[in-house]
């Protein structure tokens, strides 16, 4: 059996990698803008959103372990706690180092001409051959935030955030009641994930391919990756008033 011990820096390190990813994976837009190949830096985008993912199942797998193995329910609501403090941690250094990241991937759209994604990935990392590479220069102020794409980011990556720690949690409360509680996941993650699809990628995108010169696209950004920190901060606000209600 798993110490509780182990449980939390497991599943914290797990879920905070996944989101770390996750975040920087939206600035391989910005690297896309900036060499003028918007489609491969939506691409990129997929694939190392996808890459993130593959930590979630050994989590889900963790902490479902830990729930029967008959964990208290206080116990669960630190871990989920620590989960989103860690993902909100995560996600406020990949936006500090915004420019580090997308630099990586311009070296990363710039020898995927030649190789397939893995070795350019890895040709990136490694090669130190100077490469023609631009500084993504933007001195971004609270007032150029776009408060309704930032409050639909704020939902949908909020729902999608807890929707697995929400499902968890009534699942230790009413374990008579498992396998119904369960869905509550699909049904969380399927709005926030709606949200996601319909209301904040497609505008950003469509900002990403507009001709016209415009610092719009970089408002919608820096909008996008603030709704995230708010998400994590709001989620780690919930489950701290549940653990002491």
């Amino acid at each position: 059996m798993l110490s509780f011990t182990l449980v939390l820096l497991i599943s914290t390190a797990l879920y905070s990698l996944m989101h770390f990813l996750e975040s920087i994976s939206i600035m391989s837009n910005i690297a896309g803008k900036i060499t003028g190949n918007t489609a491969q830096g939506k691409s990129l985008q997929h694939a190392i959103f996808v890459l993130g993912r593959i930590f979630l199942p050994v989590l889900l797998i963790i902490l479902s372990f830990a729930i029967e193995s008959d964990i208290k329910i206080k116990d669960f609501l630190l871990i989920s706690t620590s989960l989103c403090i860690f993902a909100f941690l995560s996600t406020l250094f990949a936006l500090i180092y915004t420019n580090f990241f997308q630099i990586f991937f311009q070296k990363v759209i710039f020898f995927h001409e030649k190789y397939d994604l893995p070795l350019s990935i890895a040709k990136a990392l490694f090669n130190k051959d100077k490469i023609s590479l631009e500084n993504f220069d933007f001195d971004f102020k609270l007032s150029d935030i776009n408060l309704p794409q930032m409050i639909k980011s704020t939902l949908g990556y909020f729902l999608l955030s807890v929707a697995f720690l929400v499902s968890f949690s009534f699942a230790i409360l009413y374990s008579e009641y498992r396998l119904t509680i369960s869905q509550l996941t699909t049904i969380l993650q399927g709005l926030g994930g709606l949200i996601i699809v319909f209301y904040v990628d497609p505008l950003f995108s469509k900002k990403l391919d507009e001709r016209i010169e415009s610092e719009t696209w970089k408002h919608n950004f820096y909008s996008i990756m603030i709704g995230r920190l708010m998400a994590f901060f709001i989620s780690s606000i919930t489950f701290v008033v549940a653990f002491y209600s």
